[in-house]
């Protein structure tokens, strides 16, 4: 074994041991943070229930026109013209999509209320104006 000095040996000691942390008094430390294992669900008001419930409505009502239209001779997409294949279907998409969208607005009620109550009303509106 190599013949060290003393203050060799020390500056070796110091190197490989981490430096002590300091004492911070309870009053003066940071606070922790706390991870949340689930989001929590803020509520929100009214007025973006309703946001959600008009635009859905009127979605579904542009979607039912479209069906509407793909089915009646004299709207520019009706039978017979170039648009009728592209605008139908897509009215036709929209229409099927309604209802399992629903469903899945309902499963998931809790957690995306707005998703809900758009669904919802584009599901009624989908309907009714295909209907009407």
């Amino acid at each position: 074994m190599a013949a060290t000095t003393f203050q060799e040996r020390l500056a070796r000691i110091e190197k490989q041991q981490p430096p002590t942390p300091e004492f911070t008094p309870a009053r003066f430390a940071q606070p922790r943070k706390e991870k949340r294992k689930l989001k929590a669900y803020r509520h929100r008001g009214a007025g973006q229930n309703l946001v959600s419930m008009a635009t859905g409505g009127l979605l579904g009502g542009l979607i039912g026109v479209l069906v509407q239209g793909a089915a009646i001779d004299q709207s520019p997409w009706g039978p017979g013209t170039q648009f009728n294949e592209i605008l139908g279907l897509a009215g036709l998409g929209g229409l099927l999509v309604s209802l399992p969208m629903l469903l899945v607005a309902v499963y998931m009620r809790q957690t995306r209320p707005g998703f809900f109550f758009f669904s919802a009303a584009y599901a009624v509106a989908v309907i009714a104006v295909s209907l009407v």
